[in-house]
């Protein structure tokens, strides 16, 4: 049994039920993937992290020093 249809409901194409479970499984493939690649980029920098840190030594200066007050003339 052939369904025969004009040319104008051919270009719609089809909607339904499978054509609206493939988008949500594929949107969610889609999701996952971005998802596992992200943490996936990042899980190498905790590996730099997790060793010890080296010390640079004391600072006996102030972070940030200010400028002397020059007088107004």
């Amino acid at each position: 049994m052939v369904e025969y249809r004009n040319t104008q409901d051919v270009r719609q194409g089809e909607r339904g039920m499978r054509t609206f479970v493939v988008l949500i499984v594929s949107a969610t493939i889609a999701a996952l993937i971005a998802i596992g690649g992200y943490f996936y980029v990042f899980s190498e920098d905790d590996r730099d992290l997790q060793g010890a840190v080296p010390s640079t030594g004391t600072i006996e200066a102030p972070a940030e020093t200010t400028p002397p007050v020059q007088p107004a003339q």
